[in-house]
């Protein structure tokens, strides 16, 4: 009887082993196409996250920049780097302020035609 036990349980193995060889052959192309995909879309998704990083630093480093000469009362250089600064921001909250910094200095400047164009 065990004997019997041990040729069937090598038996159901040796057929577990070729349904499983028999399925990976079929599947592995797939298998391999998605695991790629992941890898690729998550590289992607990394550097587009570290892309937008980057340029938000730029932003705001060219924002406070902007912000210290209008400070320092050089509004026709201050107008030009806001206006810098909302090219460089995508969009969003920064990009808007940049604008309306921009009208102000334009304005501080005696600009006030551009200053009511710019907003």
């Amino acid at each position: 009887m065990a004997e019997e036990d041990s040729l069937f349980r090598e038996v159901d193995e040796a057929i577990r082993h070729d349904k499983l060889m028999a399925a990976w052959r079929k599947y592995r192309m797939p298998l391999l196409a998605a695991s790629l995909a992941l890898i690729v879309v998550t590289a992607g998704g990394s550097m587009w996250s570290a892309y937008q990083q980057k340029r938000a630093g730029e932003s705001m480093q060219q924002f406070s920049i902007a912000q210290e000469q209008y400070a320092a009362g050089d509004f026709n250089t201050a107008a030009d780097s806001f206006g810098i600064t909302a090219d460089i921001a995508l969009k969003g909250d920064l990009r808007d302020m940049a604008q309306l910094w921009e009208s102000r200095a334009l304005e501080k400047a005696g600009k006030e035609k551009a200053a009511i164009k710019q907003l």
